[in-house]
């Protein structure tokens, strides 16, 4: 017959903070657990998540999340040597309306008016995707607004406003020579995919479509590990002129992270999730994200004293390891805040 243990796990008591050292990973996402004396079971047994507190301090936006491409076009018809990339990459930090998103990309936008930098840092900012050119790329700002009509409402609209071209004869396209004009005949096309795999700065894996409300379907390329990727517009404008060009986002501006914060173990084998085309996954419990207010608390508890439980080997359980992540195995950054949770063993145990 079964006996119940219950193991109280805190990330404070991680490897080497228990021992009082450091070992320059300070981070709550992934933990490891030596246990002094193992929990053994003298057959196959069962272990669940009984409870958890977690502090919702994971940021919206962070190293996941941050990036998209402008491309602009000098005529249309340029070719892709002839075309001058731009990484944008938004500042990290917690952002709680379209609105606070809006402003970071409106401010963002508002760099390519400046001299790009050659580093992009979690603050944010603008470099030429593959060149070192540092020159002003635009004569004027871009800029972001939120649209008021009923079918744009509070999606983000990018503008290359009216009159707005290249900085000046100095600015470098992706073969890192000079463009030789300061028209813009073609407009911008927005991408959340790297178009060479000799990008500076790199999107893949980064990409800002969700939190900026475009398609999923704009981070694949249409072949298979290639760099044809699509972009917003997918065919660039003939501009008249100088003419305004604007580009909306296909969804509302999303600044929730993920809806539930992903608890993962190596003491779970039996999980499967669709994004492993229902292989074996190590995820052990999903806590929903109730209140997405930064500094909140999320507590997990069944409100029938149950819990979901897994099949555990005979043997002795020395090391444990939790993970939090989002929905895409992508860990969270919990701004080093502690959490806690209590694990719940079913077995016939030696001690």
């Amino acid at each position: 017959m079964y006996k119940s243990k219950t193991l109280n796990l805190r990330s404070q008591d991680r490897n080497n903070q228990s021992l009082k050292l450091n070992d320059g990973g300070d981070t709550v996402n992934d933990c490891q657990f030596n246990l002094d004396k193992p929990i053994s079971l003298r057959s196959k047994g069962l272990v669940g998540l009984r409870s958890a507190y977690l502090p919702i301090t994971f940021k919206s936006i962070d190293r996941n999340n941050d990036r998209f491409v402008l491309k602009f076009l000098p005529a249309h018809t340029s070719p892709l040597a002839d075309c001058v990339f731009a990484v944008c990459q938004l500042q990290h930090g917690y952002y709680n309306s379209g609105t606070s998103i809006k402003n970071e990309v409106n401010r963002v936008l508002g760099l390519l008016n400046a001299s790009t930098t050659n580093t992009l840092t979690n603050a944010g900012g603008v470099a030429n995707q593959y060149s070192a050119d540092t020159t002003a790329i635009l004569s004027a700002d871009m800029t972001c607004v939120l649209g008021t009509d009923d079918n744009d409402l509070d999606h983000l609209i990018i503008s290359l406003p009216d009159g707005v071209v290249f900085g000046g004869t100095g600015v470098k396209s992706s073969d890192d020579s000079a463009i030789g004009a300061t028209t813009l005949d073609g407009g911008f096309q927005i991408f959340f995919g790297d178009a060479s795999l000799t990008a500076r700065h790199p999107v893949e894996g980064r990409t800002a479509h969700k939190i900026m409300g475009f398609s999923k379907e704009l981070t694949h390329p249409y072949t298979l590990n290639g760099n044809d990727f699509v972009g917003v517009p997918v065919v660039a404008l003939d501009r008249a002129g100088t003419a305004v060009q604007n580009v909306t986002g296909n969804f509302l501006a999303s600044p929730l992270r993920t809806p539930y914060v992903y608890i993962r173990s190596n003491l779970s084998r039996d999980c499967r999730e669709s994004k492993k085309k229902g292989g074996v996954s190590n995820l052990l419990a999903k806590v929903p994200v109730q209140n997405t207010t930064y500094g909140s608390m999320a507590f997990y508890e069944p409100h029938d004293g149950s819990s979901l439980f897994f099949d555990i080997e005979a043997g002795d359980i020395n090391n444990i390891e939790i993970q939090l992540t989002d929905g895409d195995g992508l860990l969270l950054e919990f701004d080093n805040n502690d959490w806690e949770m209590l694990l719940c063993f079913k077995a016939d145990f030696y001690n």
